[in-house]
């Protein structure tokens, strides 16, 4: 650390650290909201047939193309559609458990 020389460094240093902090908290804040919402059912759902789905196509289909993308898009919104109503299920189910 650098040897401060005057109170104006002091209070210039310490502008700065507030600064960087509350950076650094907006960005675990970011974070955490990011974390609540990946961790739901229904994007859970999501995610895991997604990779299942482009699994599966890159298995069928090994070479990229636009045939490969179409197929990888449509079962997407699919699986999209199944997951969002799968979630909404879980919630009613669960919401009424308790």
């Amino acid at each position: 650390m650098k040897k401060t020389n005057s109170i104006s460094e002091i209070y210039e240093r310490r502008k700065l650290i507030r600064e960087q902090q509350a950076l650094l908290e907006a960005e675990i804040k970011n974070s955490w909201d990011e974390l609540k919402e990946s961790i739901k059912p229904q994007n859970i759902m999501l995610d895991t047939l997604t990779s299942l789905i482009v699994q599966k196509t890159d298995s069928v289909l090994p070479n990229g193309g636009l045939f490969k993308n179409l197929i990888v898009y449509g079962l997407s919104v699919v699986a999209k559609k199944i997951s969002e109503k799968g979630g909404e299920m879980f919630s009613r189910f669960f919401s009424k458990a308790e």
